[in-house]
């Protein structure tokens, strides 16, 4: 297992959400194994590890790279530390594997900007506005547009 921790002051700090009201802060998270490293499938998690991982849902980025998992975007509040079940390559059905010194690669994130393996929205894609005009004023969350 692995354990990413993404410290923050959830309580106290606040993301835009798509209405532009303030909500609570979200948090994400990746991690790019070694090749033959991958996400453990949850039939062979122990009690103890599930329930250090409080319902957290790990899933492959893609079908062509099953070493590379993200988590999130999920309430940072209760996953400010996340656990990573991982399953490593056998060597008896894997004669190229050589355990020694391997490289692995974790990333957190607070806030918006996840980058979703699905391709939904974030706050990473190009957003058009509703109306054309001008912008006179940012007042908070409040703009004023010049028509």
């Amino acid at each position: 297992k692995a354990t990413i921790e993404i410290p923050a002051k959830y309580n106290k700090r606040y993301q835009p959400v798509a209405d532009g009201s303030k909500a609570t802060m979200n948090a994400g998270a990746i991690a790019i194994m070694p090749q033959g490293w991958k996400l453990a499938p949850k039939d062979r998690l122990p009690k103890a590890l599930k329930k250090e991982m409080k319902g957290l849902a790990w899933a492959p980025y893609s079908k062509e790279k099953p070493n590379i998992v993200v988590a999130g975007p999920v309430p940072g509040e209760r996953y400010e530390t996340m656990t990573l079940p991982i399953l490593s390559p056998d060597p008896n059905t894997s004669k190229d594997i050589d355990f020694g010194k391997e490289l692995f690669y974790f990333g957190g994130n607070r806030g918006r900007g996840q980058v979703y393996p699905e391709g939904n929205q974030s706050n990473n894609n190009q957003f058009f506005a509703k109306e054309t005009g001008t912008i006179e004023a940012v007042d908070g969350l409040k703009i004023s547009i010049k028509k």
